[in-house]
């Protein structure tokens, strides 16, 4: 991962200034890829560059990557209530309307991709604990609340993470 990273001198950079902009809220500056690998891990790496690379698809509407981004955020910071790394609900929430941006069915994107078998039910068919978190979020993001009927959330928990994600994401979007 690292030497394809390395190789793609654009990715490397968009990379590296979003690992050191103020949307990550790093505490030292990140000053190579080798350095945010040991910081952040591989898996973090790979999810950011997903992002980056999802960014650069020409077709999607900014709207549609800005709500991505806050979808991600939101499921990175409720993860932990379904008995989630932050991560795997960041990686959940950011592919959630990967279909729309592809045009391709999720069952179809989900063959090719080397995901969780988690992962892949809540995407395709909105199952099991991932997809409770998912279809929780799409609910408060269209304003459903009432029909969000979910007993590991509050109103409060997905307020405040509705408003931290999109803080985060304004500030992401502007450096991607």
């Amino acid at each position: 991962m690292k030497a394809l990273i390395i190789q793609d001198v654009t990715l490397s950079y968009k990379l590296l200034r979003l690992l050191n902009s103020a949307a990550m809220g790093l505490r030292r500056k990140v000053e190579s890829i080798q350095q945010a690998l040991v910081i952040l891990g591989l898996g973090a790496i790979r999810t950011w560059t997903t992002l980056i690379a999802m960014n650069a698809i020409e077709s999607v509407p900014p709207e549609l990557m800005m709500n991505a981004l806050i979808r991600a955020k939101m499921c990175e910071k409720l993860a932990s209530e379904y008995g989630f790394q932050e991560q795997t609900g960041f990686l959940t929430g950011m592919l959630s309307n990967l279909d729309v941006m592809m045009g391709i069915s999720m069952e179809n994107l989900m063959t090719s991709l080397p995901l969780s078998g988690e992962i892949k039910l809540a995407l395709t068919h909105g199952g099991g604990p991932l997809g409770s978190l998912l279809k929780a979020v799409a609910l408060y993001e269209q304003g459903e609340w009432d029909k969000i009927q979910d007993s590991h959330l509050t109103l409060s928990q997905m307020s405040d993470a509705y408003v931290e994600a999109t803080d985060w994401a304004i500030q992401a979007k502007s450096v991607l």
